[in-house]
């Protein structure tokens, strides 16, 4: 995934907080966003993935924060905040790409 530069908002050392796995699609916005100098917060279910999307982040040479939490769950949702605020003193940018299935 490449971004073109021209277009895109001067985006170092700011903090994004975004909600969904570290696979696919989301998992290379996360770095694409950390290679342009974003710190990341990630919150899933999926603490695996978490794990290994933040240490990626961190060979980029960015700061990354894991955060296990289902946003559906209106406490966890505010912990995970709360974690990203305790770590990161703000966020900048926050992108929701959590699923839930309804059964």
């Amino acid at each position: 995934m490449s971004i073109n530069k021209k277009n895109i908002i001067k985006l170092n050392i700011k903090v994004s907080l975004i909600t969904g796995g570290g696979i696919g699609i989301d998992r290379d916005i996360f770095l694409e966003l950390a290679r342009q100098g974003v710190n990341i917060a990630i919150s899933s279910r999926n603490v695996d993935n978490l794990n290994k999307t933040c240490k990626e982040i961190e060979r980029i040479g960015r700061r990354s924060l894991s955060i296990p939490a289902d946003v559906c769950i209106k406490k966890q949702a505010d912990k995970m905040v709360e974690k990203v605020i305790e770590k990161f003193i703000h966020i900048d940018v926050l992108a929701n790409s959590s699923s839930t299935t309804i059964k």
